[in-house]
């Protein structure tokens, strides 16, 4: 929360526990992290659309474009192209009056890839705005009478259209004293996995009503149902932007990236140089497939190889994305079970590709097991997972949204199916608890309990996600044996982690995860002897019952 906490010593109490409960992610932070994993912004790279009629249509505050949707295929370089963008937007946000909030979906990530995170992301940025103290007020207005049930409970949506209806009227009546416009910004729609069509419409309608104060621009893949929802033409006030009828200047973007890569990998920039020649040569032979993100995930592989012998790696690495997946599968296959390198690998990317949100470094190397290794095994472990993800900002990031579909659909390490991973994970998030949570060690009566919990961060997603995991593995009649691993750790480990969830501040989170494992439960375990071993934790279990309505909606 890089610019919260900037500000958040100028606001009153009320104000930041308000903005502390609205608090889902910080798009600021994201983008960050976003240019930082998929290298540095090239602004040659992406100028070329800054000049287009589209674009200055669009930007123009006294022109009635406000809705601009900008599309391609995977892999054409939307995310960065959107960044170019929200640069450009920044360098004249305060000298124009303007105002700026901008969202990343991101498909798998909980808190990035619903309709409701949106709207929170927005209205977070402009919160946070000190030119926009009055945004504050309005969320205060909800949030002193519903708390934070109201940025997630079954009306939250609606709430926080209503928020952002009213913020945006407020903005209008402050441009009639000279202020300028809202620019609202949102990465990949096709993202948006919950509610999309609820956004779209949002879109649609205050785009047509906004009288040019409210400017909204957006990318995605070039679905019919987002251009449908969305309304847009190539001509009006809310346009449509095919990447592919600008295929010659997303190709020059490609060069300039390319030449740059080159340059990179060649140790110089010197281009009578013959590595360097040659690796230019190479990657503008690989960039046919994909694009940007082919030759992304050719550079990365290249980069694990000695200055002199890239040319001859260049040459048998594969023409396409999915290709490039396979053979760096292929190579963690077939390693030497004998150091077990390759199970790790495996354990890593299971982690990665079914995990709800993106995890921490912690995290990520208790569940797959990697906090038992030596520094440089870790890091053997890491270096041959490069081609899917990289640790960026202390967490576990895809390397490009088509890393994590391949596995949704392609993938040799998981032959056995996803649901088989959900519950692997499931397995390893109760071992992950069992070693590190103990009951009564927190030391309730410290004034700061932070410093106990930091040394559990480990834990946190495992705490708080392993019910989601036992459901989708879908081995219900395995998981409910009395001798099995769910029994045990309800016998054992049930109140370590309730004291746990607890002692964090994580009270939803508790009768949330009581109501989905009642139901689970309720439905899926029918032996007597196991419900009479665990009664103590199905009794306990029990209270979510007692308001039902109240914490179904939780799950």
């Amino acid at each position: 929360m890089l610019r919260f906490c900037a500000i958040c010593l100028d606001l009153e109490s009320g104000d930041r526990l308000c903005l502390q409960a609205l608090f889902i992610t910080n798009p600021a932070a994201d983008k960050l992290r976003i240019e930082s994993s998929k290298g540095p912004l090239l602004e040659n790279a992406t100028r070329w659309i800054l000049d287009t009629a589209e674009f200055q249509a669009w930007r123009d505050p006294g022109n009635a474009t406000s809705l601009l949707w900008i599309y391609g295929g995977p892999g054409t370089g939307k995310t960065m192209l959107l960044c170019g963008i929200l640069n450009e937007l920044r360098k004249q946000e305060a000298a124009a009056g303007n105002n700026l909030a901008f969202f990343f979906c991101e498909r798998g990530n909980e808190r990035s890839s619903g309709a409701e995170a949106v709207l929170r992301g927005l209205l977070f940025m402009l919160a946070t705005d000190p030119r926009r103290r009055s945004v504050v007020k309005l969320i205060r207005e909800k949030y002193d009478d519903a708390g934070p049930a109201m940025f997630d409970g079954p009306s939250a949506w609606w709430a926080l259209c209503d928020i952002l209806a009213r913020a945006l009227r407020e903005v209008d009546q402050s441009r009639k004293g000279g202020q300028g416009v809202v620019y609202l910004v949102i990465d990949a729609l096709d993202e948006c996995e919950v509610r999309l069509e609820y956004l779209l419409e949002l879109m649609a309608e205050t785009a047509s009503g906004a009288g040019g104060r409210v400017k909204w621009l957006a990318t995605s893949r070039g679905r019919e149902s987002i251009r449908r929802c969305l309304r847009v033409s190539r001509a009006g006030p809310r346009l449509g932007f095919d990447l592919d009828d600008h295929a010659i200047e997303v190709s020059r973007a490609v060069e300039t990236y390319i030449r740059r890569c080159a340059a990179e990998l060649a140790e110089t920039e010197r281009e009578d140089d013959e590595i360097y020649q040659q690796i230019r040569e190479g990657l503008q032979k690989k960039k046919v497939d994909g694009a940007f993100v082919h030759v992304m995930l050719a550079a990365r592989e290249l980069r694990a190889v000695e200055r002199g012998k890239r040319p001859e790696k260049l040459n048998k690495l594969a023409i396409d994305v999915k290709g490039l997946y396979r053979q760096a599968e292929e190579r963690i296959r077939d390693l030497d079970e004998t150091e077990g390198v390759g199970e790790f690998c495996r354990r890593t990317l299971s982690a990665v590709a079914v995990a709800r949100r993106p995890l921490s470094e912690l995290e990520l190397y208790a569940l797959a097991g990697l906090d038992s290794l030596e520094i440089g095994q870790v890091k053997t472990v890491t270096d041959l997972c490069r081609s899917f993800f990289v640790i960026g900002e202390g967490r576990a990031i895809w390397v490009h949204e088509s890393a994590r579909e391949y596995f949704q659909q392609d993938s040799l390490l998981f032959a056995a199916g996803l649901k088989t991973e959900h519950h692997r994970l499931f397995v390893a998030c109760l071992r992950v608890m069992e070693k590190l949570l103990r009951r009564g060690t927190y030391n309730l009566s410290q004034p700061d309990r932070r410093t106990n919990l930091q040394q559990l961060a480990a834990a946190e997603y495992a705490s708080g996600t392993w019910i989601q995991h036992l459901v989708a593995g879908g081995q219900h009649d395995y998981e409910t044996r009395d001798d099995g691993v769910l029994s045990g750790f309800l016998k054992t480990g049930f109140l370590s982690w309730l004291e746990y969830l607890a002692v964090a501040g994580n009270m939803r989170e508790v009768l949330s995860s009581w109501a989905k494992l009642v139901r689970f439960l309720e439905v899926n375990v029918k032996r007597t002897p196991f419900l009479r071993s665990n009664k103590l934790t199905l009794s306990f279990c029990a209270a979510a019952r007692v308001n039902r309505e109240q914490v179904s909606w939780l799950a």
